[in-house]
């Protein structure tokens, strides 16, 4: 018998939090996904799942999110896009 705990990040930035539980791998899977749910005035606006993990947020709000590619860690550096249901991330590789 296995216990698995997850694993939650809870980024914040002005008026908004992104609170994201990681998920468990799957076999033959590179990369497992994630939950993410954003918060703005402590109010869901949305779920979403997301490849990758955040790690962290700066000043403007960009999130940088722990990927693998081909086997090796990579950053990737999202930033946000509206609001509400219609959010989206716009998700670039740091090199």
């Amino acid at each position: 018998m296995s216990v698995f705990f997850p694993i939650v990040s809870v980024l914040m930035h002005e008026d908004m939090i992104c609170v994201t539980i990681r998920g468990l791998p799957v076999i033959g899977e590179e990369e497992s996904k994630s939950q993410m749910q954003i918060y703005k005035n402590q109010k869901l606006i949305h779920s979403m799942d997301v490849k990758g993990f955040p790690s962290s947020i700066d000043s403007k709000g960009r999130l940088y999110f722990i990927a693998s590619k081909e086997g090796f860690p990579v950053m990737k550096r999202s930033n946000f896009r509206g609001s509400g249901p219609g959010i989206s991330f716009k998700i670039k590789r740091i090199t």
